[in-house]
């Protein structure tokens, strides 16, 4: 399910994950920051088409992001301070 699983000495997720669903289609990648998302994600339907994309600061939505319908159109855009 993940390729990697990096984890700080706390045991919460460290660094940069991918994992997809049980149909071997990716899920999402992104990376983390002691157990916050943090940075460039993206995450996918089951279909593997994208689902949405954007950047998060300390686990929060900031700037642009967009969202996809599972046929792979743009379903809004939104922005985020």
């Amino acid at each position: 399910m993940n390729n990697t699983t990096p984890y700080n000495d706390r045991g919460q997720r460290h660094g940069y994950w991918i994992v997809h669903h049980s149909n071997g289609k990716l899920m999402y990648k992104g990376n983390y920051v002691n157990g916050k998302n943090d940075g460039y994600w993206e995450e996918y339907h089951s279909n593997g088409k994208l689902w949405y994309k954007g950047n998060l600061v300390n686990g929060k939505k900031d700037g642009y992001w967009e969202w996809y319908y599972d046929n792979g159109k743009l379903k809004s855009k939104q922005f985020f301070i």
